[in-house]
């Protein structure tokens, strides 16, 4: 997205969802990441591409911790 001054805003998720943001492909890009709870479920949207990436990697009611 840059430095333009501008934002973006889109759906993304559902509720219970823990949304966060982050460099996860190393472009530069921000990426949106989602964890849903209730199925154990990582979503990654991919600033460069704009596809999503889905990874089972935990169980339902697991949450996510932030330092």
């Amino acid at each position: 997205m840059g430095n333009t001054g501008t934002t973006t805003s889109f759906v993304f998720g559902q509720t219970g969802d823990a949304p966060m943001v982050g460099n996860i492909f190393g472009k530069g890009m921000i990426d949106q990441i989602l964890f849903r709870p209730s199925t154990g479920t990582w979503y990654v949207g991919n600033g460069n591409t704009g596809g999503v990436s889905t990874s089972a990697f935990g169980q339902s009611g697991d949450q996510v911790v932030h330092e």
